[in-house]
């Protein structure tokens, strides 16, 4: 009963047993030696699982009262795009299975009301009030 419970016994006293980690392909990481301009070396672990980050490149225009911002995202769905608005900063961020695409931009002022968004041919457009 008490191993059901993950309780064994070590000599006289009650222990809690350790559950075994099973080690998976998953959990396997890639290792690199670098070296920097010092000459001293860096061990720097990679997991396989790790996706790729991008940068989104833009444009944007400034309009009467509003600002219009162009995130050229090729490739993804409108669902993956994820937009933040937080003060004068603007987060836009795109997960996909083999890429992180994201980019902040820093707005000259804060918004003065909401946002309207267009998604079409792989570009983003927003647009801002100021």
């Amino acid at each position: 009963m008490l191993e059901e419970l993950g309780y064994g016994l070590r000599g006289t006293k009650l222990v809690k047993k350790k559950k075994k980690k099973r080690k998976d392909r998953k959990d396997k990481k890639i290792a690199i030696i670098i070296y920097n301009s010092t000459g001293r070396k860096k061990l720097l672990l990679l997991d396989p699982s790790m996706k790729v980050r991008k940068k989104i490149h833009y444009t944007y225009r400034k309009e009467k009262g509003k600002l219009i911002y162009y995130f050229d995202v090729p490739g993804v769905r409108e669902k993956d795009v994820r937009i933040k608005i937080s003060g004068k900063r603007l987060k836009v961020k795109v997960n996909t299975k083999e890429y992180i695409y994201y980019r902040t931009v820093d707005l000259p002022q804060e918004p003065k009301g909401k946002l309207k968004k267009s998604f079409k041919n792989g570009i983003l457009e927003l647009q801002i009030p100021i």
